[in-house]
């Protein structure tokens, strides 16, 4: 863990020890426990409705108290704005990707031309009110586009950081040059954020 580029962010290390996995090596040694026979059946189902007791209270509590520490931590900081946009992104990804596979069964003819033009009609009168809802929200809250440009810059530097690994792996570059070009993403990140 001493490369730069897997250190964890400070505000990380509270929300990796509150959510990680209780009670797993607890639950492998009881029901060894029931497996070999060692203890009377009473004792043996006691210790079993502890262990599942305790598992199942700790992923109640952490669970649905997640969300309220990383809040609380900083690492959520979304408006209701910010998360209805970017709803509506989402909302706008999945309709072109029905659109476009209505279009490529309608192509095949595995969808009559008058289906295809009902459900085709549709999509686009969602897609139209969609984008208008889009452009609303953008002229109410101008600060929405950097919303956008964060997600996608984000996408883009994992994708970019995955194409020099995958160089890596094809041979096409050495070990030594990808961890570079991977840091100098990594630091590029860092930079604007």
């Amino acid at each position: 863990m001493r490369r730069k580029d897997l250190q964890l962010k400070k505000p990380w290390l509270p929300i990796i020890t509150w959510s990680g996995v209780r009670g797993s090596l607890s639950m492998v040694l009881a029901m060894m426990l029931v497996a070999t026979g060692d203890s009377g059946e009473g004792t043996r189902e006691l210790i079993l409705n502890l262990v599942f007791g305790v598992v199942l209270l700790s992923i109640l509590l952490q669970g649905t108290t997640i969300e309220w520490l990383m809040k609380r931590l900083g690492l959520i900081v979304e408006t209701r704005e910010e998360t209805e946009y970017q709803m509506a992104l989402a909302r706008r990804q999945a309709i072109r990707c029905l659109v476009a596979d209505l279009e490529s069964a309608e192509g095949k003819g595995t969808l009559s031309h008058g289906t295809f033009e009902i459900l085709h009609g549709q999509l686009l009168d969602r897609r139209n009110a969609n984008d208008r809802r889009i452009t609303e929200m953008l002229a109410h809250t101008a600060s929405l586009n950097d919303v956008e440009l964060e997600l996608h810059s984000t996408h883009l530097r994992a994708l970019e950081k995955q194409v020099y690994r995958d160089l890596e792996k094809e041979g096409d570059i050495d070990f030594d040059a990808m961890e570079s070009l991977v840091r100098a993403v990594v630091e590029g990140e860092r930079a604007s954020g």
